[in-house]
């Protein structure tokens, strides 16, 4: 089973531009950096907090303690709040948050770190949570015990891929007369797909 890696996709910022502020920028004052945390904050909350979440691709959370907890993918889940840890400086009106995310499973709380921009966008919600249960749409999923224990096997679809182990790191494609081939690379794993159907999966 891979070991996921939080991003800085919802950022749309690369590590050097979330841990310095750029030649010739004014650094942002206490005053600047609060306003843009709050609204940042406050949209985030407001898109998330009502409904119900399903993880997917992420497993692991940590408990009040601090410690890891393994959670089976597809489970409910309810936010609780959002808060920032750091702020990481950019500049005027631009900015990234590291924040701690709270949740709610099972009646137990839970959480998971993450980055947030200004936008109230964090990625860890964005590539690890759905708001609606594959399972009430029309999908192709034989698979859901697999899904959930986050194991993926030969003959699964992408979806299922998807569902079990999340985004991959990278992805390369190449098409021959015959088939369509994909190689999925995850922290520790790589998946071949042909014609969209898993055929290989190996660890490195």
């Amino acid at each position: 089973m891979p070991i996921l890696a939080v991003s800085l996709l919802a950022t749309g910022l690369s590590p050097r531009q979330a841990l310095a502020v750029k030649p010739g920028q004014p650094p942002f004052t206490q005053t600047v950096q609060k306003s843009l945390e709050e609204t940042a904050l406050s949209k985030a909350y407001t898109r998330y907090s009502k409904m119900d979440l399903y993880n997917y691709g992420m497993r692991f959370f940590l408990d009040a303690k601090g410690e890891p907890v393994e959670i089976d993918n597809l489970s409910i889940f309810r936010l609780t709040f959002i808060k920032v840890v750091k702020p990481l400086l950019l500049g005027e009106k631009k900015a990234a948050f590291e924040v701690a995310v709270g949740f709610i499973i099972n009646e137990k709380p839970v959480y998971a770190n993450g980055l947030m921009n200004e936008k109230g966008e964090v990625d860890v919600l964005q590539m690890h949570f759905l708001t609606e249960n594959p399972k009430t749409k029309n999908y192709s999923i034989r698979n859901w015990e697999g899904i959930y224990k986050g194991s993926v096997s030969r003959g699964m679809n992408v979806l299922e891929l998807t569902l079990a182990w999340g985004t991959p790191l990278a992805k390369k494609k190449e098409k021959t007369r015959k088939a369509a081939f994909e190689e999925w690379t995850y922290a520790n794993m790589i998946v071949i797909l042909r014609d969209g159907i898993v055929i290989s999966v190996d660890g490195f």
